[in-house]
């Protein structure tokens, strides 16, 4: 949809004056097509049953995954847990400490909202995480509210 509208505006306009393209640095699905899916393709029946979990970064993957996937340098000593829809990456937490049972305090949450929506997945994101880490500290993470109310 979205290489048919940059044909039709790119031909549309004359030859002389510039195209200015603006790629999207994250590969982010867009919240309007998220939307417009969900409200005229069937997401939630049992015969699409999409799989997701809370995976565990390698410590030398962070700064691409990170990167490629959420626009976010992290430092080198900072551990990642990603959450995948279907391979991809939906959301991801940063942390470089643990309190005393080894359960993550975590830095940052960075999501992909769009597809978090277009899977309707966000509670499972949010109750898959609890089980893994049933005593993860929240408390100081930025992105928390987003993480707690997205739909």
């Amino acid at each position: 949809m979205m290489n048919a509208m940059f044909f039709m505006v790119s031909f549309s306009m004359p030859i002389s004056m510039p195209i200015r393209v603006c790629w999207r640095r994250r590969r982010d699905v867009p919240l309007c097509f998220a939307k417009y899916m969900r409200s005229h393709a069937i997401m939630s029946s049992p015969k699409y049953v999409t799989s997701w979990s809370w995976d565990q970064v390698t410590s030398s993957m962070v700064p691409r995954i990170m990167d490629r996937y959420f626009a976010v340098n992290p430092p080198d000593e900072y551990s990642c847990d990603i959450f995948v829809i279907e391979g991809v990456p939906a959301a991801a937490i940063l942390y470089n400490t643990t309190n005393a049972i080894g359960q993550p305090n975590v830095e940052s949450i960075h999501m992909n909202l769009g597809l978090l929506m277009l899977f309707d997945a966000s509670q499972q994101m949010r109750d898959s995480l609890n089980i893994r880490y049933d005593n993860i500290d929240l408390s100081c993470a930025r992105g928390v509210d987003a993480f707690l109310s997205c739909p």
